[in-house]
């Protein structure tokens, strides 16, 4: 196996840090915590990690779609533990390791995103100067 470079790397562990932060925004729903999301977030935090976990080997293998996956996780990620929250949560204060380590995943898969549409636009290129 060819080693990935650093942006892909990134990209791989952000997406399992959604995985994981998801998984206990779910545990803490069904736990019916005092800090948790209503019961109706349930089906989009069992979506979301779903479709962070089919994306995590789209990225290593490098399918061609593996950018729109990226793209979709990001989307579904930014509702459940995104910025907004420190504005609509009334509990941000606790909620805040969450918030900014779910943030910052996102910034990272929006980063892999942009580096590789440029890798791939630069390959394009690339094809098209030497026709």
């Amino acid at each position: 196996m060819k080693t990935l470079n650093s942006i892909t790397q990134l990209a791989v562990v952000s997406l399992l840090g959604l995985v994981i932060l998801h998984a206990v925004q779910l545990g803490a729903m069904f736990a019916q915590l005092e800090l948790s999301p209503p019961i109706f977030v349930g089906p989009l935090l069992g979506s979301a990690m779903a479709l962070q976990a089919i994306t995590i080997p789209l990225i290593l293998w490098q399918h061609k779609s593996r950018l729109l996956w990226v793209v979709a996780v990001v989307v579904t990620a930014i509702p459940s533990i995104g910025p907004q929250k420190f504005i609509t949560e009334p509990d941000a204060v606790a909620l805040a390791p969450m918030i900014i380590l779910g943030t910052l995943f996102v910034m990272l898969l929006v980063a892999y995103i942009v580096a590789e549409s440029r890798a791939k636009e630069k390959c394009n290129q690339k094809v098209a100067a030497a026709v």
